[in-house]
């Protein structure tokens, strides 16, 4: 037989022991659940934050080549002729 991986079997633990992470053996109910709704509300603050900053970018010093979040920025065109250039080529390909 070959050896186990591990620790072996679970053995009798004492249940007066309080454990924040969840105690010797931890298997929460609706695990995936909650792992799926944590990652949707990252994936959701993520996507706001991302709006927000390409809505309000602004470059008062113009870059001295071409960055790729020129391609989103709401401003970006106006704050540099070059990126004009740049923005439609990228459209194109």
């Amino acid at each position: 037989r070959p050896p186990t991986m591990g620790a072996g079997s679970k053995f009798p633990y004492p249940k007066y022991v309080w454990a924040p992470a969840g105690g010797w053996w931890a298997d929460p109910p609706n695990w995936r659940r909650n792992t799926a709704v944590a990652f949707g509300i990252l994936a959701a603050s993520t996507a706001y934050v991302w709006a927000l900053s390409a809505a309000n970018e602004r470059r008062p010093n113009a870059a001295t080549k071409p960055l790729l979040s020129e391609l989103w920025a709401k401003y970006a065109l106006v704050d540099r002729a070059e990126a004009a250039a740049w923005h439609k080529q990228a459209k194109q390909a």
